[in-house]
């Protein structure tokens, strides 16, 4: 198993190459706008961590999102050091229960996976090299999504994809006004 450096080495190579990129099918912005400004500004968290996603959630978790909520900062990616650890059914249900538990503190939680197959019309957006979930505080969230309807990044995106990240409403509502 790689140690905690190589983890971030290689997990901070991929938002670089992948989710930092400019891209023809998101009007030529990033596959993650906000990410590189996070990342730049040190408000990007990363702590590998061997979560399990068949127990409750961990002490150690909800600590590391206690000290997220008192920080300032815009996103914590948990980093499962083994990228075989679980399969994308077992990361989705533990990411369901994790945000059953974190809604109430005002913070939404998304998994990364070398399966997931989630993709925008053929380009898969999460198909990171490690078992992950991030943190992000959910108004934040809803504000860089609303400033994404301000340009052409959610144009070729289809209604599955909408709606799997939860903005189908949002965007339909933007594109009547």
């Amino acid at each position: 198993m790689l140690d905690v450096d190589q983890v971030c080495k290689i997990m901070l190579e991929y938002i670089e190459t992948s989710l930092e990129t400019p891209h023809s099918l998101f009007a030529e912005l990033p596959i993650c706008p906000f990410v590189r400004v996070a990342r730049l500004k040190h408000k990007l968290d990363l702590w590998v961590h061997p979560f399990d996603p068949s127990t409750e959630i961990d002490v150690s978790v909800q600590q590391k999102i206690e000290e997220f909520c008192l920080a300032q900062k815009d996103v914590l990616l948990v980093i499962h050091p083994n990228p075989i650890a679980m399969n994308f059914a077992a990361l989705n249900r533990f990411v369901e229960r994790l945000n059953d538990s974190i809604d109430a503190l005002g913070l939404v939680a998304f998994g990364g996976h070398p399966d997931d197959p989630f993709e925008v019309n053929g380009v898969q957006t999460r198909h990171d090299p490690f078992i992950n979930f991030t943190i992000q505080r959910q108004q934040k969230l809803t504000t860089a999504r609303k400033s994404l309807l301000q340009t052409h990044y959610y144009q070729a995106w289809n209604g599955d994809a909408l709606e799997a990240v939860g903005i189908e409403e949002m965007v339909r509502s933007a594109q009547t006004e």
